[in-house]
């Protein structure tokens, strides 16, 4: 039984010793794991003071450098280092360098064009401000002839209505319309009436020439700017006038006596070739055919001249 007993314990210290043998093994392996990673750490402690030299080189003051470079001095994979980073850095400086030469260049070019268009711009501003005073000053000598104009109407249109007897200008005025009555084809066929204005007062008109032949009117009207009041005449009377006229001196109007001229009249045929080629209505046909221009027609500048 003893030796029974001494053979189980042999056999417990056996697996005792074999176990311990194995925790030796294992922390034998993790002592020199653990021996590697400490090489690793100063491996990138080394790495990272290296980097942080270049770092402060790259980013760092002169002296910063300078004091980098003194205690690498001696080391000459930092050396390296440093300079394969200088290497890629002046590369990506030339790059930036000729990238921003190219964007130099466009912009440049760019401004040349906005300048040209400025000064074309200013150009046009410059003649369109010249232009525009231009066209006020006409506005204005426009606006100035539309005074004198309708100022020179209105004293038309007075004299017209109510000519007076001590101004010579209605007394020229009302000579005028005496001695220049409508021709006859105009006076046979216009309607015997003349263009009435809200502001005119009705007034008859009877001429006080006696030589000619003048037919009554049917009603009392009114004299206004915009039409020559038309006197309708008889074809005696007419020829005794224009015989008259030929063989002695007629007052003027204007203050002596001359011999009156004869003008021709112009020719029906353009009145005809116009009606013809745009095909104007009968009765547009018949108005232009008989109308005619009167030679003796003065115009209203002549009065305020």
């Amino acid at each position: 039984e003893e030796i029974s007993k001494m053979r189980e314990r042999i056999r417990e210290c056996e697996s005792q010793t074999y176990a311990f043998k194995e925790t030796i093994k294992s922390l034998k392996r993790e002592c020199k794991q653990l021996n590697e990673f400490k090489l690793e750490a100063e491996d990138l402690k080394k790495q990272i003071n290296s980097l942080r030299s270049i770092e402060d080189i790259l980013h760092g003051s002169v002296t910063d450098v300078d004091e980098v470079l003194a205690r690498t001095a001696l080391d000459p994979t930092t050396l390296s280092m440093c300079v394969s980073t200088f290497k890629k850095e002046l590369e990506l400086s030339k790059n930036q360098k000729l990238e921003l030469r190219e964007l130099l260049v466009g912009s440049q070019k760019e401004a040349n064009k906005l300048k040209s268009e400025v000064k074309k711009l200013v150009e046009e501003i410059s003649v369109l401000n010249r232009v525009n005073l231009k066209l006020k000053e006409d506005v204005s000598h426009s606006e100035e002839d539309i005074m004198n104009l309708q100022q020179k109407v209105k004293d038309l249109q007075s004299a017209i209505i109510s000519p007076g007897e001590s101004n010579p200008r209605d007394k020229a005025l009302r000579r005028l319309l005496q001695e220049n009555p409508a021709p006859e084809n105009i006076a046979n066929n216009l309607d015997q009436s003349f263009i009435t204005s809200p502001k005119s007062s009705k007034k008859s008109y009877s001429p006080p020439s006696p030589g000619l032949a003048i037919r009554k009117r049917k009603k009392d009207q009114t004299m206004s700017i915009f039409q020559k009041p038309l006197r309708v005449l008889s074809t005696e009377s007419v020829k005794l006038s224009q015989k008259d006229d030929s063989t002695e001196n007629v007052y003027n109007g204007l203050g002596g006596h001359s011999r009156s001229d004869e003008f021709t009249f112009p020719k029906l045929d353009k009145f005809k070739k116009l009606t013809k080629k745009k095909n104007l209505s009968a009765s547009a046909a018949s108005a232009a055919k008989k109308l005619k221009p009167d030679p003796t027609n003065l115009k209203l500048d002549s009065f305020f001249s």
